[in-house]
């Protein structure tokens, strides 16, 4: 009884940290589209304040291509250190 009692223990052991594992990859989930999000519309927000695309791209630290992917809202695969606030 001792020894299923230890199993049944190192189960919920088990199971609460693979609870734990996925809530904080739902909240680092959570934090990179809040990243893009504020990404996205910075760089909208440049370009309707009239800034060129180059220069928006070496603002928000892209390439000109995925500036101009932005503004034709077209999705961009964008590198971690930007979208978790990183700026190293």
């Amino acid at each position: 009884m001792c020894q299923e009692l230890i199993q049944h223990e190192e189960t919920a052991m088990l199971a609460e940290y693979l609870k734990d594992m996925g809530r904080k990859e739902g909240e680092q989930r959570g934090e990179l589209k809040g990243g893009y999000k504020k990404l996205v519309a910075m760089i909208r927000n440049a370009d309707n304040q009239g800034l060129p695309i180059d220069m928006i791209a070496q603002i928000a630290q892209i390439d000109v291509d995925s500036v101009k992917k932005i503004l034709n809202n077209e999705q961009i695969e964008v590198p971690w250190h930007l979208l978790n606030g990183d700026n190293r």
